[in-house]
């Protein structure tokens, strides 16, 4: 019987409950307490992804993605861990646009607009603000790849969408996006459109382009469309381009005073620069009863106070010039602030004026320009390592230092310079360039330690990524067929302007085949009505002097925009030297086209215009 009460107790007890764990006890190994990563922290939200049930994870995982983005960081394989197959579709949504957003982090427009029309996407329901994001992001890609009329397309589908303080800043986005394109262009697309606000927003940049050059005509037009187009967004709240066209037309200049050297070495550039001048003024004054006067002064010898006190007391309103860079920097030291002067180059860093109220804007053809767009271009298509060849020249010294600063601040690396001289031992020096002579003395050494007879075929250096020369056509004409024949035909070579003579006989061209260059619409482009009548009267307008020609055209045309490109953030003028910007410090920059010699002919970067 005891014996029975005591296998009782042992069986009750058991099955009684374990004591509590002291509170001092830890907890079982292999266990996670769980937590909640702080908003913002990338690296805790990427841990508590690892224990996170999967659409918790998922949540986890885009957040981190979402706040690396805004630091600019990769964030594919974060991505990669995204269970999409379990993903809930506002997930997915944000999914896919971050995988977008990583595609543009990467220069990688064509993939970001792929995954922006993943088929995932437009299944899944989005409210306003969603589409609204969506349809920005969309146009910003399109954008990116040159397909102007898709981004515009994109921001006036989702127009009628914002809120009403959000309309005016797209509106002006519309409108600018569209000026990207031709007048031909809009003109054709507005012809066969059928949605009426799309082709409301084509007619008006097409007539806003058309008549670029002549702002009291595309007044006229734009008076005509708003009565035609009376309910269109854009005639309720028009385009603050087009609304400073009646300060514009009120401001022209009665009197035009252009400074420019007619006598000694700037002669030919000089008298160039008038011509394109005169040829613009009658083109754009014809049928005028009152057009403004042009007045010459030859600032050859003479003192330019003197002559800037001339013009004044003849009544100008406007100075074009002088020329000469060190006349731009004593013009921006004495110059008036009543009266606006477009300088025709631009005074070194050292001579320009900490802050100055003086109206002088300085407009040029400074290669400076053009050396930050080879800088730009090369580094966005990944190129890193570099070789760099100027002429023994003031001007090719001062290129060549002013890219090889730009290019490293950019990140780049300079492996080597070469500078030429006009009677230098071309071939030697491109040769000892590449290291093509270092990898023949290897091979002679080797023989001469072996004793044996072999056959060696020389190799260059395989550290560089392209090669950036500065040059005249005739120069380009001697150094790209040397870098092919010691074995750099495979680099990509990148040029200035420079090496672009209009009218070069197709076999001058086969010398410098594959050479990519940045040059002006005058050059590269069928010329406006402009152009076409100043090329009739001034047959050297299509020669080596075209640049001034064209520059003459450009600054006569400046002054009325102006007051646009101070006040319009973001404003630029599509010249016939380039497209125009003007900086803080009043001087206009020019972005050019891009262009390469093909077999013995000059081949423009074609622009997307639509979307495939």
């Amino acid at each position: 019987m005891r014996s029975a009460v005591i296998v009782t107790i042992v069986l009750l007890a058991s099955c009684t409950a374990p004591a509590p764990t002291p509170p001092d006890t830890q907890p079982a190994a292999g266990t996670v307490e769980a937590f909640e990563p702080a908003s913002g922290d990338a690296q805790a939200m990427l841990i508590a992804a690892r224990t996170a049930a999967p659409q918790r994870a998922n949540d986890y995982r885009l957040s981190a993605a979402e706040t690396l983005l805004r630091n600019d960081s990769a964030v594919g394989s974060i991505l990669d861990d995204v269970d999409t197959d379990r993903a809930a579709p506002a997930q997915l949504r944000r999914y896919l646009v971050l995988r977008a957003r990583d595609a543009l982090r990467a220069d990688d427009a064509p993939l970001a607009l792929r995954w922006l029309g993943d088929g995932r996407l437009q299944q899944i329901p989005l409210d306003r603000k969603a589409q609204i994001k969506l349809g920005m992001m969309k146009s910003d890609t399109y954008a990116a790849m040159r397909s102007y009329l898709a981004s515009a397309r994109e921001r006036i589908y989702v127009h009628s969408l914002l809120a009403a303080t959000d309309r005016a800043g797209n509106g002006e986005a519309i409108f600018n996006t569209l000026r990207e394109l031709s007048a031909g262009v809009l003109r054709r697309q507005a012809e066969r459109e059928i949605t009426p606000e799309v082709r409301g927003w084509l007619s008006l940049a097409e007539l806003a382009q058309r008549h670029a050059d002549d702002p009291q005509r595309t007044l006229l037009e734009f008076d005509n469309w708003r009565i035609a187009w009376s309910n269109h967004p854009a005639a309720q709240r028009p385009p603050r381009y087009l609304v400073m066209l009646r300060d514009v037309v009120t401001r022209q200049p009665r009197r035009v005073a252009l400074l420019l050297p007619l006598h000694g070495s700037l002669a030919p550039y000089g008298r160039a620069i008038r011509d394109g001048i005169v040829g613009a003024h009658y083109h754009a004054t014809a049928g005028q009863q009152t057009p403004p006067e042009l007045a010459v002064y030859d600032t050859s010898a003479a003192d330019l106070a003197s002559v800037l006190n001339e013009a004044r007391s003849d009544g100008a309103e406007l100075i074009i010039g002088p020329l000469d860079r060190g006349r731009v920097a004593e013009t921006l030291r004495i110059a008036g602030p009543e009266l606006p002067v477009i300088a025709l180059n631009r005074a070194s860093a050292d001579a320009r004026p900490a802050t100055s109220t003086r109206p002088v804007y300085q407009f040029g053809l400074a290669p400076d320009d053009e050396i930050m767009q080879v800088v730009r271009q090369t580094r966005r298509e990944g190129h890193r390592r570099v070789l760099a060849i100027a002429p023994d020249s003031e001007w090719g010294r001062r290129n060549l230092d002013l890219f090889a600063a730009e290019w490293t601040a950019q990140g780049g690396d300079v492996i080597d310079q070469l500078v030429f001289t006009p009677d230098g031992d071309v071939s030697r020096l491109v040769k000892s360039l590449l290291d093509v002579d270092e990898s023949e003395a290897r091979a002679s050494d080797l023989r001469r330690i072996t004793g044996l007879t072999f056959e060696h075929t020389p190799r260059r250096r395989q550290d560089v990524d392209y090669v950036f020369i500065l040059a005249s056509p005739a120069q380009a004409g001697a150094l790209k067929p040397t870098l092919d024949f010691y074995f750099a035909e495979d680099l990509p070579v990148y040029a200035t302007s420079h090496v672009h003579e209009p009218n070069a006989g197709r076999m001058a061209m086969l010398d410098v085949d594959r050479i990519r260059f940045c040059d002006m619409p005058w050059k590269l482009t069928p010329g406006d009505s402009a152009q076409k009548l100043i090329t009739a009267a001034w047959p050297e307008a299509d020669g080596p002097l075209a640049p001034f020609f064209a520059l003459g055209v450009d600054a006569y045309r400046l002054y009325a925009r102006l007051r646009q490109l101070e006040s319009i953030p973001g404003e630029r003028v599509h010249g016939r030297t380039g497209t125009l910007r003007l900086t803080q410090e009043r001087i206009v920059q020019r972005e050019l086209m891009w262009a390469q010699f093909r077999e013995g002919q000059v081949m423009p970067q074609p622009m997307v215009v639509a979307a495939e």
